[in-house]
C-alpha cells in the first residue's frame, strides 16, 4: 500500500514553527538560516511502517521543501539507513528494537545548525529530541517526537515525563506524536483513565498547550502537538 492510499498517511500535519520574531536578511548576507531567521516548515505523519513509503515520502518532503520532517512508528530496525536517501538532511531516529511496530524520526534539513538533545537513558521510551539553533536574542528551539504504545507500563510513562519536564524549561518548544491516550475528553480535559490522567497532568505541570483540535485517527485524538508558547506553532 502507498502512502497516497494509507489511512495513517492521511493523518499527516503541515506545521509551521515561528519563533518570537522573524527578522528579515540584509542583502548579501549568506548566513545559514536559522530557526529565528523565518519560519519553519514541518510535516508530522504517523507512517504505520515507512516500509516501501521512504520514496514517497521523500519526494514529499522535497518537493514541498520541508524543514522538519517528523515521523511516528517507522518499524525501522538497525538494516534501515535513510540517511543515504535523503541527502540535504540529516536523520535523528529512535527505533524500537524489542517489538516490530513503533519507532520515531525526525529529519532536519542540513542548513539548519542542530544537535540531538539528550534526555535520559531509558531505552524503553521512545523519543526524540533535537535543539535547532537560534539567533542569540531570540534563543534555540526544542523540537521532540514521541510514540506511545497502547499497553505501555506506568514505569516507562514516568520515564517520559521526567523527560518532558526538562525539555519544558527551554521557552521554545515543540512536540509532537502519537501518545495513544483514547479516553481523553478534549471538550473538558478529562480522562477515564488513570494513566490518561497522569498524562494531562504532567502537560498543565509543564504549562504546555495543545493546538490539535480535531480528531485525526478513527474519530479519536491519538496525535498531538504540543508548545510551550500560544502562536508558535500552527496547523496549515
Amino acid at each position: 500500500m502507498g502512502i497516497a492510499s494509507s489511512n495513517y498517511w492521511r493523518c499527516k500535519r503541515p506545521l509551521r514553527i515561528t519563533s518570537d520574531q522573524e527578522h528579515g536578511k540584509q542583502s548579501g548576507q549568506t548566513e545559514k538560516p536559522t530557526c529565528s531567521s523565518s519560519s519553519l516548515k514541518c510535516l508530522y505523519t504517523n507512517a504505520h511502517s515507512m516500509g516501501n513509503k521512504q520514496e514517497e515520502l521523500e519526494l514529499c518532503v522535497r518537493s514541498q521543501g520541508h524543514d522538519l520532517t517528523v515521523v511516528t512508528e517507522t518499524w525501522w530496525d538497525s538494516l534501515h539507513v535513510w540517511n543515504d536517501v535523503m541527502d540535504g538532511y540529516t536523520l535523528f531516529r529512535k527505533d524500537k528494537p524489542t517489538r516490530r511496530d513503533g519507532g520515531v524520526a525526525l529529519c532536519v534539513r542540513a542548513q539548519l545548525e542542530c544537535i540531538e538533545f539528550c534526555l535520559g537513558a531509558d531505552e524503553r521510551v521512545e523519543s526524540s529530541w533535537v535543539r535547532i539553533q537560534g539567533q542569540p536574542h531570540t534563543g534555540d528551539v526544542i523540537v521532540g517526537v514521541y510514540h506511545r504504545p497502547p499497553d505501555l507500563v506506568e514505569e516507562v510513562d514516568e520515564a517520559f515525563y521526567k523527560q518532558l519536564k526538562v525539555a519544558s524549561q527551554s521557552q521554545a518548544l515543540v512536540f509532537v506524536g502519537d501518545f495513544n491516550h483514547p479516553g481523553i475528553c478534549r471538550e473538558d480535559h478529562t480522562a477515564r483513565h488513570m494513566q490518561s490522567r497522569r498524562f494531562l497532568q504532567s502537560i498543565h505541570d509543564n504549562f504546555l498547550l495543545q493546538v490539535v483540535e480535531e480528531p485525526m485517527r478513527r474519530g479519536v485524538l491519538l496525535n498531538l502537538v504540543l508548545t510551550k508558547k500560544e502562536g508558535q506553532t500552527w496547523l496549515q
